[in-house]
């Protein structure tokens, strides 16, 4: 199809559906696991391909992203394209990067450590610039499991994506509009802790680009983003785009139901790379939700269908995903675990309970 022929259906499309269009109310659970049927051979295969990533993931961390230089450029602002700013005839150059037809959209990725609550969560030492702000979080010891259970996703998301940007996936990132000068933004008195951070997490990566939401309290896309986002997927032939990050219920839900409203297609949250808000928790749900992810995502998907309305997709990741990046990541207990039951001491840095 000619893509300005694409174009203009898309508008013509959009218009009419933003006219025509009502709420779904159904709920419908699509919880296929793509790799369930896979022979033991073909998913040893799978899992050796993953943790070749890994090992090169890990291998950056170390290597690059500690040098000087690296960090002092990583702090000079956002380096990963935007959707925006690519042309249509550019955008076939992105098909080679959909995963088996899947693209992944994270909705403000890392928002708990850098926008929850307004003002920095975890500090830094002054000279201490090896590891970013999520990279601290995640080493801090949490003063309650609410923030056990966000140290978790977080981990999650972080590990995933950087797993998918390593292998070059198609990614896209959906960042709160010009975050930097939002109210909510807690680092907009210092250096630009978030752009370090997701360029860390990028990789140097051709694969990942990104967009921007309405607000940083808001996850829906003005027309102006909608429609070359749907063009884009249409382009590249996603069949499938998995939705990740947070919060369940509130900006990624509004996104969801955003996309799934305005623009028919195969939408799925993913719960297991998606966080929860702290205000939306007690510490016993907190509780069991860790706990399930040593036994059981049910409780995950629950979660998304509860504070998510209307029709609604959930699809869990392959196994060769969950045993390597989920589930790995319970290996080593967080910091507010410990043997016995005594507390581990404080790290160097401190992390805030949720108000």
């Amino acid at each position: 199809m000619n893509i300005s022929r694409s174009y203009l259906l898309l508008c013509l499309s959009i218009a009419f559906i933003v006219a025509c269009s009502t709420q779904q109310t159904a709920r419908n659970v699509n919880t296929i696991r793509t790799a369930d049927a896979l022979s033991a051979d073909l998913l040893d295969q799978k899992k050796a391909a993953v943790r070749e990533v890994l090992a090169a993931v890990d291998k950056r961390n170390r290597e690059i992203e500690t040098r000087p230089d690296w960090i002092d450029w990583a702090y000079q602002g956002l380096a990963i394209p935007r959707l925006n700013d690519i042309s249509p005839e550019r955008y076939q150059q992105y098909r080679k990067y959909v995963d088996n037809g899947a693209a992944y959209i994270f909705v403000h990725p890392s928002y708990y450590p850098f926008f929850h609550a307004k003002k920095p969560r975890t500090l830094r030492k002054a000279y201490g610039l090896d590891e970013s702000i999520v990279d601290l979080f995640l080493h801090s010891t949490a003063d309650s499991t609410i923030v056990q259970l966000e140290q978790e996703q977080q981990r999650n998301e972080k590990k995933f994506i950087e797993y998918l940007t390593t292998a070059e996936k198609l990614v896209i990132l959906v960042l709160p509009r010009n975050y930097s000068h939002s109210s909510n933004y807690g680092y907009a008195k210092s250096r630009d802790e978030y752009a370090r951070y997701l360029n860390g997490i990028a990789n140097g990566s051709p694969s990942i680009l990104y967009m921007e939401s309405e607000s940083s309290s808001s996850g829906r896309l003005l027309s102006d983003d909608l429609i070359p986002l749907l063009l884009f997927l249409e382009t590249v032939g996603a069949k499938t785009v998995l939705i990740g990050g947070g919060y369940v219920g509130r900006c990624q839900k509004e996104f969801y139901q955003y996309m799934t409203n305005f623009a028919p297609g195969d939408y799925s949250i993913v719960p297991e790379i998606s966080t929860f808000s702290p205000t939306d928790l007690s510490e016993t749900e907190a509780s069991r939700f860790i706990t399930s992810y040593k036994t059981d995502l049910q409780p995950f998907a629950e979660f998304v269908l509860l504070k998510t309305p209307g029709d609604v997709n959930i699809r869990h990741l392959p196994p060769e995903y969950l045993d390597l990046i989920i589930h790995a990541a319970e290996d080593t207990p967080l910091p507010f675990e410990s043997a016995g039951g005594v507390e581990a001491p404080p790290a160097a840095h401190s992390v805030e309970k949720p108000e």
